[in-house]
């Protein structure tokens, strides 16, 4: 998955350890982010509103904003209160990514224009190089 966008943020990094030299061997890292004018490869919220069969195919889909509050340690990566909008695209959820790149998180997904509308929740899982969106999962 690659994300693309304009980042503004505020992260505070620590780190603990008995000896020096494996000070830095597990940070935790944590803050609040936003990104703008941007993309994330690899899942097509769209698609997956319009189609099941495409929640599990890879596309992409661009963004106006994304922020969120970000969480790294110990392998793991969480990504919390996130908040999408897009033209006709908005969404929210929470990711969780594992040491081993596994997903898992809960995504509300909404198209709003002026001939429709149409509101979706989706199960995030499978892994970083391919994500699977399930829709009402």
């Amino acid at each position: 998955i690659a994300v693309t966008g304009k980042l503004e943020d505020n992260f505070t990094v620590a780190a603990e350890s008995a000896a020096l030299e494996s000070l830095l061997a597990a940070p935790r890292a944590q803050g609040k982010f936003r990104l703008a004018d941007g993309s994330v490869s690899n899942a097509d919220l769209v698609a997956a509103m319009q189609s099941a069969d495409a929640a599990g195919r890879a596309g992409v889909t661009k963004f106006a904003e994304l922020t969120g509050e970000f969480g790294a340690g110990e392998g793991r990566v969480a990504y919390r209160n996130l908040n999408l909008q897009g033209g006709v695209l908005r969404g929210g959820g929470n990711i969780d990514i594992g040491h081993n790149g596994a997903l898992s998180g809960r995504l509300l997904v909404e198209i709003r224009s002026n001939v429709a509308q149409d509101r979706g929740g989706f199960a995030v899982s499978g892994s970083v190089a391919k994500p699977i969106l399930r829709r009402g999962g």
